[in-house]
C-alpha cells in the first residue's frame, strides 16, 4: 500500500503553484472561467493526496480559499472592506464616534 499523504515538501510546491496563479489579477474572468481554470488542479490534488489523509492539505486549501476571496474582492468593488478612516459625516466628525 502506497502512502500518498501530502508531505510538507509537496504542500510547499503546491502552495507555490497557487501563488503563481495570481488570481487577484484575473478579474476579467467569470466565476465559471475561474473554476474551470483552478478546479481540475485542485480536484487532482485532492484525489491524489486526499485519498488517505486530507488533513495535510488543510493549509493549502486555506491558502486557495484566501486567494479566491481576494479575487472576489478585486472583481466586485462592493465586497471590498470599508476604509473606516475616510468615512466622515458632513459635520466633520467620524461616523462611528460617540
Amino acid at each position: 500500500m502506497v502512502n500518498s499523504t501530502a508531505i510538507p515538501k509537496a504542500v510547499k510546491r503546491m502552495s507555490e503553484i497557487v501563488s503563481g496563479w495570481r488570481l487577484r489579477r484575473l478579474t476579467d474572468l467569470t466565476w465559471e472561467q475561474l473554476t474551470g481554470l483552478i478546479g481540475p488542479v485542485i480536484r487532482g490534488w485532492m484525489a491524489y493526496y486526499g485519498r488517505f489523509r486530507h488533513s495535510g492539505l488543510h493549509p493549502l486549501l486555506a491558502r486557495i480559499n484566501y486567494q479566491v476571496q481576494e479575487w472576489i474582492r478585486a472583481k466586485y468593488r462592493r465586497l471590498r472592506p470599508l476604509d473606516l478612516d475616510s468615512t466622515v459625516v458632513a459635520g466633520g466628525r467620524d461616523e462611528f464616534a460617540d
